[in-house]
Parts: structure tokens; C-alpha cells; sequence
């Protein structure tokens, strides 16, 4: 066994382990609170040492699959606890003796996601990463795997408080464990039901996220007041003078993608772009004065951050400004900003979460007092260009 640091990924990887069936299935587990628990009766352990079974019943278990079964096991478990040198030490120290407590004869392979990035579940990406690794090890022959007969057993699995009809029993942190499973296709199940053959649930004890229920009903028809957005908007479009609209939402709310689609002809004025607030003034005053017109697409939560482009206006009376509102809810916010981290290929970073704190600690709800002529609020509107970006999409709500 040896272990493998990719960026923010760690991984125990049997050595010169290969697979003589060209499909196999795969038995996978999350690790804590399903494999194992604290001895300490703690949430967290307090060291390397401090870790038990969850149940009993789970090293034969893990070792009846690959002995009598022929599945690969393997687990995949969140970590971000263990970004620095010390905490990932003691992590692996525990995983060394988890996987010697198993059998050093039954190979196990192990990832780690050890930061809030692309590889953390429910994002698929170490099962990806794990595919290609198998396939390296099968030195050039065929190799698939069997979703139908893989798994994924985990604890973040949606339930509500007192699911079992224990007066104690808490909701789970998250559904994170399930939405793994459904984005990969394959069965899952919680560790009371895969241990302890406990009855599956019933669909009431339950639920998905509800940042994710938007995504597994058919979309609603158009409602008035989409139809009142476009007329709104069809208005600017149409209007024969400048004019200057400001952009109002947190990062990662769609506002690049409305305003470009619907004003490609306007100044674009981006502080991303741009680097610092008196340049993105500095441009747009210079637009409006040369009479076009200009879109400011930065966050702009407050009334006084609004004033200072309103004020570039000045007395040129002939100027509106229309205030666009990106009403967009946070869980989305944050989904598509870890989205667009994960998929540009290093062209975007992601806005950390201090910034969305700012965000919501200086927000003013804009008034036409500030001087719009218009305020619209902007619904957020999906428009993937594949199925498969649309899921991809999924996998990083939580």
C-alpha cells in the first residue's frame, strides 16, 4: 500500500494490484460515521488512535467482498479537516492502521478529498480519478466497471430528525452521501441499511436538498412575471438615448451571462476585468460621455457604491439608469461559483466565502430614491448546453 498527494487529493493505492475480469463492480464506503466512529464519543477524533468499527460486523464484511464477491473496495470520504501537514499526518497514521486492522491481503483503495473543491463530494471526481487508476493498473487490457451492481454506502444521506423514532436522533449534516451515489448511478444506501440490514426508508423520512429539488421537477411554464422581466428589458433594448444600468448581486449570480447575452452592444464595465473601482469609473464616465451606453457588472451591494456611477450622469438629463437585481439564492450562488472553478480550466478563480459574507453584510436593497428610473428583478433561468453539464452542475449543490 502506498499513498499518493495530487493537489488537494491524497490516495492509498495497493501496489501492483491488477484485475484479471474485464468488469468488475465496485463496493464503495464513506468513512466516518460508516466505516467507523470515535472512541471518544467525540464528533471529531482527538488523534490518530482515537477510532473504532462502527459496527462490528464490518472488516468481515470488507473482506467477504473482495474474498467471495470479487468487488473492489473502496472509500471516498471528505477531509477537509486534514488540509495542513500535521492534521494529514495523523489522518494517514489512522488510515494505516484501519486498513491493517482489515487484512493486508484484501486491497483497498482510498480517497481523500482534503479541501472544499471539485474533488469533494457530492462532486464526482475521485470516483473519476479512481476509474483511471484501475484502468493504469490493467496495463493496456479492457477494463469497465459495472454500475449496476456497484455501491456506495454513506451517513449524509438526508434524513430528518428522529428518523428512527429516537427522540435524540439529529438530522443528518447533509445529503451529500446520496447525491454522490445518484450522480454516479449507482445504488446507495446508509450503513444501517447495508450493515445492519436495517429496512430501507421511507421516502417521508427523507428528502433532497432544496436547492437540488429544482432540479428533479419539470420546469414550471413562464410565469407574468418573467414575461413582465422581458417586456422590461425589451424596453432598455429598444430606447434610442444611453443609458447606464448597474448590476446588483452576489458573485456567481448570473449576472455576466444575462448582461452580455442581452446588451452585447453596451460598455461592458467589470472590476474582475478591470482591477480596481477608479478604472471601471474612469470608463464608464468616459462611455457615457462619448453617449454610449454602459452595464456595470460588479456586485454593488450597497446604496453608496451605487451612487458613485449614478453620479457620473451628472446633469445629463437625457440619461436613465435602470438598476438590474439578481435575486439569485445563495446555495445556488455558491454551487455555480464551485462550478465554474472546476470546469474553466484555472481561467476563474473561486470567490471565497469571506467575500460572500461581505456581500451580505453591506447589501442595501436598492429604492428608485438612488436615482433609477427602473428597478427589475432578474430570475435565475438554467440554459445548459448539455444534459451532462446540467448534472455535472448538480454534483457541486449542497
Amino acid at each position: 500500500m502506498v499513498w499518493k498527494k495530487e493537489g488537494t487529493l491524497v490516495m492509498w493505492l495497493p501496489e501492483n494490484h491488477s484485475h484479471n475480469i474485464k468488469t468488475v463492480s465496485i463496493a464503495s464506503f464513506d468513512l466516518d460515521s460508516t466505516l467507523i466512529t470515535t472512541k471518544s464519543g467525540r464528533v471529531f477524533a482527538k488523534s490518530a488512535e482515537d477510532w473504532m468499527w462502527w459496527s462490528s460486523c464490518i472488516p468481515l464484511q470488507l473482506r467477504n467482498l473482495f474474498l467471495q464477491e470479487q468487488k473492489i473496495v473502496v472509500i471516498f470520504t471528505n477531509q477537509k479537516g486534514c488540509a495542513d501537514y500535521v492534521k494529514l499526518s495523523i489522518f494517514q497514521k489512522k488510515i494505516n492502521s484501519i486498513l491493517a486492522t482489515i487484512g493486508s491481503d484484501i486491497p483497498i483503495y482510498v480517497f481523500a478529498a482534503t479541501a472544499d473543491d471539485w474533488y469533494r463530494k457530492p462532486s464526482t471526481q475521485m470516483w473519476k480519478r479512481m476509474n483511471e487508476i484501475l484502468n493504469t493498473q490493467q496495463h493496456g487490457q479492457t477494463f469497465s466497471i459495472d454500475i449496476n451492481s456497484s455501491f456506495y454506502v454513506g451517513d449524509a444521506a438526508g434524513r430528518h430528525a428522529k428518523w428512527d423514532n429516537n427522540q435524540k436522533t439529529k438530522a443528518d449534516f447533509s445529503c451529500s452521501d446520496r447525491q454522490f451515489a445518484r450522480s454516479l448511478g449507482i445504488q446507495f444506501y446508509t450503513p444501517e441499511e447495508y450493515f445492519l440490514k436495517i429496512q430501507t426508508l421511507d421516502s417521508k423520512l427523507w428528502s433532497w436538498p432544496d436547492s437540488l429539488k429544482m432540479f428533479l421537477s419539470p420546469p414550471s411554464p413562464s410565469s407574468t412575471s418573467s414575461s413582465t422581466v422581458e417586456r422590461d428589458i425589451q424596453i432598455i433594448k429598444d430606447r434610442n438615448k444611453p443609458c447606464l444600468i448597474i448590476c446588483v448581486g452576489m458573485s456567481a449570480s448570473g449576472k455576466t451571462t444575462y448582461v452580455l447575452e442581452h446588451f452585447p452592444s453596451f460598455v461592458y464595465v467589470n472590476q474582475d476585468t478591470l482591477k480596481t473601482k477608479k478604472k471601471c469609473l474612469s470608463v464608464a464616465k468616459a462611455a457615457l460621455d462619448s453617449g454610449q451606453s454602459v452595464v456595470i457588472d460588479n456586485t454593488n451591494p450597497s446604496s453608496a457604491i451605487r451612487s458613485e456611477y449614478i453620479e457620473l450622469i451628472g446633469k445629463q438629463s437625457s440619461i436613465e439608469s435602470f438598476c438590474l437585481c439578481f435575486d439569485t439564492p445563495l446555495h445556488i450562488c455558491l454551487a455555480l461559483n464551485r462550478f465554474r472553478a472546476s470546469t474553466s480550466n484555472g481561467e476563474r478563480d473561486r470567490v471565497s466565502t469571506i467575500a460572500y459574507n461581505i456581500f451580505k453584510k453591506k447589501f442595501e436593497k436598492p429604492t428608485l430614491k438612488e436615482g433609477f428610473t427602473t428597478i427589475i428583478s432578474i430570475p435565475m433561468v438554467f440554459k445548459w448546453k448539455t444534459t451532462e453539464e446540467q448534472k455535472m452542475f448538480e454534483q457541486f449543490i449542497q
